[in-house]
């Protein structure tokens, strides 16, 4: 399932990152944020091994 159309921008913050994404009209945001978290959090802890 694609999520995204394209990831038009993002600014990372200290505490926080902000994203500008293009996706389908059917696509919920709640979906978009959730598939990102995941995905972020997979390689951060994957990477970070001693922060779990």
């Amino acid at each position: 399932m694609k999520i995204l159309s394209s990831l038009h921008a993002i600014e990372i913050m200290p505490d926080h990152v902000h994203v500008f994404v293009q996706a389908d009209h059917t696509t919920a945001p709640v979906e978009i944020a959730k598939t990102m978290k995941s995905i972020s959090a997979v390689d951060i802890f994957g990477t970070f091994k001693d922060l779990k």
